[in-house]
This record gives structure tokens, sequence and C-alpha cells, in this order.
């Protein structure tokens, strides 16, 4: 299922949420858990 990333901008057009951390660490999760289900198999 592909979720589509909401993010919220200033009037300078910069990305304040999510923050970088938080998008990193949702793709290592994503990918995380992509590679358990591969094990499993």
């Amino acid at each position: 299922m592909i979720k589509k990333l909401e993010l919220k901008v200033n009037e300078k057009g910069e990305i304040t949420s999510p923050t970088y951390h938080e998008i990193v660490s949702k793709i290592n999760e994503l990918i995380e858990k992509r590679n358990y289900e591969e094990d499993l198999r």
C-alpha cells in the first residue's frame, strides 16, 4: 500500500514537517519490515 507523504511548508517554501529524521526513520522502518518478510519466505 502506498501512502502519500504530506509535507508542511513555511512561507519560504521550506519543508517544516515531517523532519528529515522522521523521513529517514520511516524509510528504514519500511526497509527492515520488507527484509523481515523476505526472511520468512
